[in-house]
């Protein structure tokens, strides 16, 4: 498995961890959803993809090798 393919596993690992959280939480979320032609697809929109008022995005930095 090449450097790529591990942090892009590394991030779905962290991505279903928030989506437990936020399921055991309560909280109302639209996953993986596009929501504007000219902006990245955010891993979690809330309360929805209707009125997102708040964005979690999972990332993998280079500068400090952490998620």
């Amino acid at each position: 498995m090449n450097e790529t393919k591990i942090k892009t596993r590394l991030g779905l690992i962290v991505q279903g961890l928030v989506r437990e959280d936020l399921n055991v939480m309560g909280i109302t979320f639209t996953e993986n959803y596009q929501y504007d032609p000219n902006s990245q697809e955010p891993d979690f929109l809330m309360p929805n993809e209707n009125n997102p008022r708040f964005v979690i995005e999972v990332y993998h930095t280079e500068a400090r090798n952490s998620l």
